[in-house]
């Protein structure tokens, strides 16, 4: 991604991952959090699990991301919906936050490498957490911000 490149962010900290191995990733991740294959937009049809959804009505919900996510230095994935095919890069939650920051509105998956959790933001700027540590982080976020901020659309937890 250019945003990556431009902001100087070392490729051991943020790489786009070339296409032969990014689609068995992407498959994998498909297959484990979401019911039906090859949607479009995977958070309409994500598998039932722990799951917060918050819409930040000021559209920060990126910006919640390092609290939502576990904290530690491990690298994640990054799913960004690009019609008809997605892209996969690899990050530290820090570098992936800084890009997603300098980018145009996009919709993107967060994803631990061990498929325990799931973090995304729609383009209706909701934000989605799937499995328990980052749905309850995100439920906790939004009961902090004032009303107007925000809408707790559903929780199952």
């Amino acid at each position: 991604m250019i945003a990556a490149h431009e902001l100087g962010i070392p490729k051991d900290r943020f790489r786009v991952v070339d296409e032969d191995e990014a689609e068995p990733v992407i498959k994998e991740l498909e297959h484990r959090f979401v019911r039906e294959r090859g949607r479009t937009w995977w958070w309409e049809a994500f598998r039932e699990m722990p799951t917060a959804r918050v819409g930040f009505y000021d559209s920060s919900g990126w910006n919640h991301l390092t609290r939502i996510a576990p904290v530690d230095d491990s690298m994640l994935w990054l799913v960004v919906e690009d019609d008809p095919k997605f892209v996969l890069c690899e990050g530290s939650i820090e570098a992936i936050v800084s890009v997603i920051r300098e980018c145009e509105a996009f919709e993107y998956y967060i994803v631990s490498k061990d498929m325990e959790w799931l973090i995304c933001e729609t383009h209706h700027d909701v934000v989605h957490a799937l499995g328990l540590g980052v749905a309850t982080r995100l439920n906790e976020i939004a009961a902090n911000l004032p009303e107007k901020m925000r809408q707790v659309h559903f929780t199952n937890i």
